[in-house]
């Protein structure tokens, strides 16, 4: 494996949109190689991957399929950031829509996929969002829900 990635905490942060929900997603490059992936925003100390380079995807019917469309993949990607070999970088990722209560009969069993600026792909440990999270005051960033992983 060149890469861990892991779920590593969430938090409600401002953007272009108001309040939303982050996870924070922590990748590990394991390689003796640099790793580098697009990114959403420029110079920031909050990296978000660019929209058409990850995804999030559900396990529906026993098979993994993407899960929420990124409305930003039309525009380019800004820049894109450097995993130093045996280091870790940090990469935000809205999962604020994860939270809506149409999306409470979908699987919770969700993962996300970062791919690098060579095409390859890296997927998250699964983790889940009960429905007990998304009936709680969760999408006017009210207050930060439990998540199970």
């Amino acid at each position: 494996m060149e890469i861990e990635v892991k779920l590593s905490g969430k938090q409600w942060l401002k953007d272009d949109y108001g309040d939303s929900f982050y996870g924070v997603f922590e990748l590990k490059n394991e390689s003796s190689s640099p790793l580098f992936f697009w990114l959403e925003n420029g110079k920031t100390e909050r990296y978000s991957p660019h929209g058409a380079y990850f995804e999030i995807q559900d396990n529906t019917a026993g098979r993994w399929e993407l899960r929420t469309p990124i409305l930003v993949t039309y525009d380019s990607p800004v820049e894109k950031v450097k995993v130093k070999p045996k280091h870790s970088r940090k990469m935000y990722v809205d999962l604020t829509a994860e939270f809506f209560p149409s999306s409470e009969n979908r699987s919770d069993q969700l993962r996300v996929m970062f791919k690098d600026v060579r095409g390859c792909e890296y997927f998250s440990a699964i983790f889940q969002v009960s429905n007990e999270d998304r009936k709680d005051e969760k999408v006017n960033g009210v207050k930060a829900n439990q998540w199970d992983q």
